[in-house]
């Protein structure tokens, strides 16, 4: 499978995962008051075709709004952006900004060993929040990104934004947090990881909570 076509499924299953895990809705009721078919649909949902444009991912956002579902076509091309949640008027992000965050991150992931990440807790706060983008360029060896701020990848495969710290032993590190009021724990201690990136791109995101948001 070519990158491309990989990228093409990606947004196929993305749009799926709306329809069927956070709607669950038959094709058929998903596209009801939309100028799609069903199986226009089940093309997107598969790939085939060229699979979702722009064009459409915007026309689908305002659906899925419609729908109860706030998501913008950032996320829906690219998985840039949070991901889909119930429309309310608390931490909305607008779709420009989306937009924007999405053509500079889409620029740095053409520098090789990119890797980029969403923060998702308080662990860096108050120099990083819930929702903040961020990426680096990954290094040859763990120990040349120690006493820097970085995204980290442990050898299960789960994504961490710490300062990597030297561990105790030879080969484990320490991932240390700024938030010293957060919940999670101040440090997590000797682990084994897969590979570090110092963070060389952020960009913050703010947050707006409108009086009203009309979901038409």
């Amino acid at each position: 499978m070519t990158k491309d076509n990989s990228v093409i499924q990606e947004r196929g299953q993305r749009v799926r995962y709306i329809r069927e895990k956070l709607l669950e809705l038959s094709r058929e009721d998903f596209c009801k008051n939309f100028s799609l078919t069903p199986q226009s649909l089940k093309a997107w949902e598969l790939g085939w075709g060229g699979g979702l444009n722009e064009a459409r991912a915007k026309d689908l956002a305002c659906h899925l709004k419609k729908l109860g579902i706030y998501t913008t076509a950032s996320w829906l091309m690219h998985g840039i952006g949070n991901s889909p949640k119930p429309l309310t008027n608390h931490n909305y992000i607008s779709e420009e900004e989306d937009e924007h965050i999405a053509k500079e991150l889409l620029l740095f992931r053409e520098l090789s060993n990119a890797v980029d990440t969403i923060i998702d807790d308080d662990s860096m706060t108050p120099f990083l929040f819930s929702g903040d983008y961020v990426a680096g360029i990954l290094v040859s060896s763990p120990t040349l990104a120690l006493d820097q701020l970085c995204i980290i990848t442990d050898n299960n495969n789960k994504t961490y934004a710490r300062i990597l710290k030297k561990g105790d032993k030879e080969n484990f590190y320490h991932l240390e947090i700024f938030n010293k009021k957060s919940s999670l724990t101040k440090k997590t201690k000797n682990i084994s990881i897969k590979s570090a990136a110092p963070i060389l791109w952020i960009r913050k995101r703010k947050r707006h909570t409108p009086s009203h948001l009309d979901p038409w």
